[in-house]
């Protein structure tokens, strides 16, 4: 049987990375919002859910990219950080979804250790499935 640092609230096992798609820096709803961090820190409000995820994208995402990636921080409840320029060039914006050159890798493994990393720098109490 796995400990309790080895299993999330719901009883399934902690996953051992997150995958991010680097697109949905294009995308209102990209992310889930934070959301993706739901089921392995079940006790975090949505604010420090969305907080979690600008650090680790800002550190362990889009350091990855082969792009030069310039982001906006936006205060919401769906994706908080969007692409706004790609090797210096504007991206096209509309309600909905941002339209720019597609981000290489298409996707960028993060381990929970470096999530759990991040959620420390930015001060957030975690404990991984509590």
């Amino acid at each position: 049987m796995a400990s309790k640092k080895e299993q999330s609230a719901r009883g399934g096992p902690l996953p051992a990375y997150f995958v991010f798609m680097s697109n949905d820096l294009y995308a209102r709803s990209g992310f889930e919002g934070g959301a993706m961090f739901r089921h392995t820190f079940p006790h975090l409000s949505a604010a420090e859910l969305r907080d979690l995820l600008v650090e680790v994208l800002q550190t362990r995402v889009i350091p990855w990219l082969d792009h030069s990636v310039q982001t906006l921080l936006i205060p919401t409840v769906h994706n908080p950080l969007r692409a706004v320029y790609v090797e210096g060039v504007p991206v096209s914006w509309t309600a909905e979804a941002g339209q720019g050159p597609p981000l290489t890798p298409a996707t960028v493994r993060v381990s929970l250790e470096d999530v759990l990393d991040c959620a420390r720098k930015r001060k957030i109490a975690v404990s991984a499935g509590t």
